[in-house]
């Protein structure tokens, strides 16, 4: 398993815990899709201009394909699942490797049988569109891990000779 910036949401503060209702507007800070929304260069999230746009401008182009600001849904999913990941540390048994994990997402890594953690100091959150200094290291480390795990393949020698019975 590779995962790219891992983050592990921080628990609930014990006000919070207790019945939710569902809620009849959006969460606070969350705001609706628009152009004047911040690419992901402006948004602190690469450092690589042009890759940087290409997300603002492929949601530009394909109305139907927009996405706003993470929802009260999507916020309640990743804290559950934060939340079983950690409980489950010991019966994880694949290999991984964290790229840039968070701190929560490291220390979960140093629980893990076989777990892998490598920093790209100075890289931002979203690897795939990172400057290539950056971005290059990224590639490496995901196809050596890749290319660790692939099975020895065995060249057949071929004869022209017929086979003995």
């Amino acid at each position: 398993m590779i995962a790219s910036s891992p983050q592990i949401a921080e628990p609930p503060e014990k006000a919070l815990l207790g019945p939710v209702k569902r809620a009849s507007k959006p969460p606070p800070g969350w705001k609706p899709w628009s152009r004047e929304r911040a690419d992901d260069l402006a948004a602190g999230r690469t450092h690589d201009a042009w890759r940087g746009q290409v997300g603002h401008a492929w949601m530009t182009a394909n109305p139907d394909l927009r996405l706003a600001g993470p929802s009260l849904g999507w916020t309640n999913a990743f804290e559950t699942a934060s939340r079983v990941l950690e409980s489950g540390a010991r019966q994880v048994r694949a290999p991984v490797l964290m790229l840039n994990p968070d701190r929560r997402a490291g220390a979960f890594c140093r629980q893990l049988a076989d777990c892998t953690a490598t920093t790209l100091s100075g890289a931002r959150s979203a690897l795939h569109i990172e400057s290539d200094r950056w971005r290059g290291p990224w590639l490496d480390a995901v196809g050596a891990f890749i290319d660790a795990r692939q099975p020895t393949v065995t060249a057949a020698t071929i004869s022209a000779v017929p086979a003995r019975p």
